[in-house]
């Protein structure tokens, strides 16, 4: 056979390629795209998981009693957090969207932000005439938020990864300049709690009633951390 034989065989096997490197393009383009936007929500959301928590802790720092800090730290809920149900639709959506290539990202994503939306709601009103009892679920409540923030984080790095290596360079250095803005003495991220784990507190239980909301708070939030180390622990206690 002359090379004119097989010149429509030729044609056809270029013309498959030039489609299939078109549509891969095309399915690049989509899937930047979309874990763009995903980053832009995640980074939004995990933004105002800090910001909140720096609320928190002025609240904290400036409450005169127990009773008075959890009025503040209802109200930081409600004030400083988005409210939009059309957000959380968009974030359903982009989660969707995310999953079709990280799944596993994707489901995590589900879980940190309806443990998040958990723990937003609740109240801790009936353990005030308690003042052990109250600081012991407060700092359980806290060290999971800061957790969950933490993880959040981790995704929002993966997924910068992904699109870009200037985008995760770019989100790292935001995130570390965040914490280097914390004033000394607040817990506003998941490594500062960590970071004391070895710590041990001298104050006697019996003490406890007798320190102001922020010293004993801080003093129990470190030993809560143990509760709430493994994912797994992180789940339990709070409905899916």
């Amino acid at each position: 056979m002359e090379l004119k034989d097989y010149l429509p065989l030729i044609g056809v096997g270029v013309g498959w390629l030039l489609s299939e490197g078109s549509a891969f393009g095309k399915r690049a383009i989509e899937r930047k795209r979309t874990i763009g936007k995903a980053i832009s929500i995640l980074y939004f959301l995990c933004f105002e998981m800090i910001q909140l928590k720096m609320v928190q802790e002025k609240f904290k720092s400036a409450s005169s009693d127990i009773k008075e800090w959890e009025r503040l730290r209802q109200h930081s809920f409600v004030k400083y957090t988005v409210q939009d149900p059309e957000f959380f639709k968009e974030f359903v959506a982009i989660t969707d969207a995310v999953g079709e290539y990280y799944p596993i990202e994707a489901y995590n994503l589900r879980e940190i932000v309806s443990k998040y939306e958990f723990v937003k709601s609740k109240r801790l009103d009936r353990f005030i005439d308690s003042p052990a009892l109250y600081i012991e679920r407060l700092s359980s409540y806290e060290t999971a938020f800061l957790a969950y923030q933490y993880q959040l984080e981790q995704i929002l790095r993966f997924l910068a990864f992904r699109q870009s290596k200037v985008t995760w360079i770019r989100i790292r250095l935001h995130f570390w300049r965040m914490r280097k803005k914390v004033p000394k003495g607040d817990i506003v991220f998941f490594q500062q709690v960590n970071g004391r784990k070895e710590r041990k507190s001298q104050q006697a239980p019996d003490d406890t009633a007798c320190m102001s909301p922020d010293q004993s708070m801080r003093t129990s939030l470190a030993a809560a951390q143990q509760v709430f180390q493994q994912p797994a622990s992180l789940q339990q206690g709070f409905p899916g």
